[in-house]
């Protein structure tokens, strides 16, 4: 009918009106998305660097309110940033490494233009930033003071340790007459080996050169397989007094810790952090917005920062003019790495100690073969003498055969009924009984232990 007509066009244009209203309360909450998640980063930094920043602020686990008030004081007492070790590396990470310059001051000029009514409309990123650079001026210089004051003595005691290492290995080096020992004994060497030749009559020998006598073969006429070998044997230097005048410990520690250049690195970037704390601590005194125990807290910490720099400073030039006298005293080039040549003199010390070892045990294997043989060489004495003082006879080839069993211990009793025997008999069997002994106690031991004399 046409009113059931009418009734159905009323039906649809109600459910068009209403999908009408869902999509516009849709586009509206889009919107509101859209607005609410607003990032002030990303206008300054671009994309990635706002997503990298965000993942870092999630881990500092303190108020932004709380970290805004400890920064802009230089947290006084140390109870907040100093207090949470990993907050702090946080803001070291995200101010001083992740941001530029020049990204930080956009994001400053975006922060200072944004309307504090529409802080519901930015992202978290954003909002902590806001929230910060409101509060807190040259926040840079900030993070970098606190930083330095967190990490100042457990970064000078490493360094310390280090040059306190590398001096004992220069004084240990200069001062070993073992070492020296070895490398006029290897200059005569060499000067003896190249008489004759442009190569002879050299004043010094350098310790990377030590390093070659292992690689140098002898001939075949000599008892000696390498140079190496040779100096081991005849410098008469005792690899264990050499090793206590260079410890192994303290050589390797010299080739295992961070390399002078890179300490001298460290030490400069101390230096620097310690200006900008100094900077920073100055400009609070200046701005008048820092109450005077802060300031005042500050400024002890610069005085202290810079003591403890400057004792580096010394340290290290104290370093370096030993290692050039140490080079100087030994005949190197001042260009020499001294890393380097610690790690050659280390490994020097190594095979020579290795190659005196191993002819130690040649000799104590030759002279137990001499031992041996000079036992067993007494033995056919006493047997050759035995069978000397027995008269010859008509049975002096059973005779000798029954000399020959005794030496074998292969005939302990015998039945012969000759009267020329009889008296042997006697004797041969207080041998056969000594000899039965033997046998039964070699079998059990070691030859080398054999004893002939009783």
């Amino acid at each position: 009918s046409r009113r059931g007509h009418l009734a159905t066009e009323d039906a649809k244009a109600a459910a068009a009106a209403a999908v009408a209203d869902v999509a516009q309360s849709q586009v509206e909450a889009a919107r509101r998305v859209k607005k609410k998640h607003r990032s002030l980063v990303t206008d300054a930094c671009g994309g990635k660097r706002a997503f990298e920043l965000s993942v870092q602020i999630a881990g500092v686990k303190l108020p932004t309110t709380e970290v805004a008030d400890a920064l802009a004081s230089l947290d006084p007492r140390g109870d907040v940033l100093l207090a949470t070790p990993v907050a702090l590396s946080i803001l070291y990470e995200m101010f001083v490494r992740k941001l530029e310059a020049h990204e930080l001051d956009k994001l400053a000029d975006l922060v200072a233009k944004h309307d504090p009514a529409d802080d519901a409309a930015l992202d978290e990123v954003s909002l902590f930033f806001v929230q910060l650079l409101r509060v807190v001026e040259r926040p840079r210089d900030k993070v970098l003071h606190l930083w330095l004051r967190a990490t100042l003595d457990d970064r000078a005691d490493e360094i310390a340790s280090q040059l306190d290492t590398f001096v004992a290995a220069a004084n240990a080096i200069a001062d070993s007459p073992s070492l020296k020992r070895l490398l006029r004994f290897t200059l005569a060497l060499s000067n003896f080996l190249n008489f004759g030749t442009p190569r002879a009559n050299v004043a010094g020998v350098m310790i990377s050169s030590l390093l070659k006598l292992r690689q140098t073969k002898c001939t075949k006429t000599d008892h000696y397989k390498t140079l190496l070998a040779y100096v081991a044997a005849r410098a008469d230097v005792d690899p264990a007094a050499l090793r206590d005048e260079l410890p192994e410990d303290l050589l390797a520690a010299v080739a295992q810790q961070s390399p002078r250049s890179d300490l001298k690195k460290f030490i400069a970037d101390l230096h620097d952090e310690c200006t900008a704390a100094a900077r920073e601590s100055a400009a609070l005194a200046a701005d008048g917005k820092t109450i005077a125990d802060a300031q005042a807290v500050a400024q002890t910490f610069v005085d202290r920062a810079r003591a403890v720099v400057a004792d580096l400073q010394r340290r290290l030039a104290a370093l370096d003019d030993l290692v050039d006298k140490t080079l100087a005293l030994f005949g190197e080039p001042p260009t020499t790495d001294a890393e380097e040549w610690v790690k050659d003199i280390d490994r020097f010390v190594a095979q020579y100690e290795a190659e005196h070892n191993d002819l130690a045990d040649a000799v104590a294997r030759k002279r137990k073969r001499e031992a041996l043989e000079a036992k067993k060489l007494k033995r056919q004495q006493e047997i050759d003498q035995m069978h000397a003082h027995h008269k010859p006879s008509a049975a002096n080839g059973q005779i000798d055969k029954l000399v020959a069993d005794l030496a074998t211990g292969s005939a302990l009793e015998h039945k012969d009924p000759l009267p020329e025997l009889t008296t042997l008999r006697s004797h041969a069997t207080s041998w056969a009984n000594k000899l039965r002994r033997h046998n039964t106690r070699s079998f059990h031991e070691d030859d080398d232990d054999f004893d002939f004399d009783t």
